[in-house]
């Protein structure tokens, strides 16, 4: 079928019908939070969690951590 390739911002202020997210964080200089971040709108860009597939799932501390401090305030 078809489909899109995209990163995290490119996807920012769009809605699909479905999406395959990969939200293991990448190894290098992106802080727990901005990966929070992408988390969040990686899985607030579906209309439903029936069109969610997760490739990879984060690793749960990665979750638990805060948004970035510009957003909380």
């Amino acid at each position: 079928m078809p489909a899109d390739t995209m990163t995290v911002y490119y996807a920012q202020g769009s809605t699909f019908e479905a999406a395959v997210v990969d939200m293991k964080r990448p190894p290098g200089a992106m802080s727990r939070s901005v990966h929070w971040l992408a988390c969040y709108v990686m899985l607030s860009r579906v209309r439903s969690v029936n069109g969610l597939l997760i490739l990879r799932p984060a690793d749960r501390s990665d979750l638990e951590t805060l948004p970035p401090q510009y957003l909380l305030d």
